[in-house]
């Protein structure tokens, strides 16, 4: 929440499962994230088999073992332009296949 209170633009998106934890957990600061105009939070419905950070910087992906777990030790990093644009690529995906939350459910 700090990066976007001090104006940078933040999108974050999340599976049902996970909005559902951060409601209940974090209900106060997700309403107040919300409000920001340079905020947007996007809940997927669809089962989404990784984790992954991409911002102008770099691409941070992480895969899950056989089991399904994750170890984000484990990420891979990348710094390449043509890794970042993938990264925003994927998430525009996943963006199209979401709804964007303007308000507690």
């Amino acid at each position: 929440m700090t990066f976007a209170k001090n104006g940078a633009n933040v999108s974050l998106l999340v599976t049902s499962p996970i909005y559902e934890r951060i409601k209940e957990e974090y209900g106060t600061e997700l309403c107040e994230f919300i409000k920001f105009e340079n905020a947007n939070f996007y809940v997927c419905s669809k089962k989404i088999e990784l984790a992954y950070a991409v911002t102008e910087r770099f691409l941070s992906l992480t895969l899950p073992f056989s089991d399904g777990t994750y170890d984000h030790i484990e990420d891979v990093l990348c710094f390449e332009p043509q890794a970042i644009q993938w990264g925003e690529d994927l998430f525009a995906y996943y963006r199209k296949i979401s709804d964007k939350l303007t308000e507690i459910r």
